[in-house]
């Protein structure tokens, strides 16, 4: 089978175009805070503008740059797009990227793909999963948005609605309700696995991705455990998947 063509953006510029840095105002965050809620929060007693409410948050590490460095980022998922803050330097903590989209679920950053891989050009990449259905980015899909070229340059769909993401340094898996596919860089047409899971009871996916472990509710039940609680691991082999 042919490899797919390499994706790149119409830029001829291979290097990653400089972001702004804008600081963040001290008081910054809390316009993302609905203004009922003001009055919890820390600081200053003042009235929030109303701006999109922060549906998610988490932090990422990835190489971003020339250098090389690896640095710790803050990926903002809200009802209209997304962000990306540096937050390596407490002191100096600064806007990357933001985005005004369709409400956002969950953002992941993906693994760097090596120079074989057709999205190799147009990295780094966020895969995303959208909170609301729309005809172009319906709840059962994953989108891959390039940070480099500024648009989505790749889309994968599934046949139920996609909970959560994981990623390590080498793979991407995606959990729907009832199973969890995982990907490389440089496979993306197919996962390179599929796992059968116990159903989800809630919205928000249950698996756990490590450096070299899948963690997931199997379908079957779990083998009992005979003897003292000070067993060997080798005897709680068949509960790890």
């Amino acid at each position: 089978m042919a490899s797919p063509p390499r994706t790149s953006c119409s830029s001829s510029d291979a290097s990653l175009p400089e972001q702004p840095r804008v600081a963040a105002p001290h008081d910054s965050w809390r316009t993302y805070f609905p203004t009922s809620l003001s009055h919890f929060l820390p600081g200053k007693r003042t009235t929030p503008v109303e701006k999109d409410h922060v549906v998610w948050l988490g932090f990422e590490h990835m190489r971003w740059g020339d250098q090389g460095i690896r640095r710790l980022y803050l990926l903002v998922a809200y009802v209209r797009g997304f962000q990306v803050w540096d937050v390596t330097n407490p002191e100096d903590v600064t806007s990357v990227f933001s985005h005004d989209d369709v409400a956002v679920k969950v953002a992941k950053f993906m693994p760097l793909a090596k120079n074989a891989c057709p999205l190799a050009d147009v990295q780094p990449l966020l895969a995303i999963v959208a909170a609301e259905n729309t005809s172009s980015f319906p709840r059962t899909a994953v989108k891959l948005y390039s940070l480099r070229c500024s648009k989505y340059v790749r889309l994968f769909r599934f046949r139920a609605e996609v909970l959560s993401l994981a990623t390590n340094d080498t793979h991407l898996m995606v959990v729907v309700r009832d199973h969890i596919f995982a990907f490389e860089p440089a496979s993306l047409e197919n996962p390179v696995f599929s796992l059968a899971t116990f159903p989800s009871p809630h919205e928000s996916g249950v698996a756990a991705l490590g450096p070299r472990w899948v963690a997931y509710p199997g379908c079957g039940p779990v083998p009992s455990v005979a003897g003292p609680r000070h067993e060997q691991p080798k005897d709680l082999s068949g509960l790890a998947k």
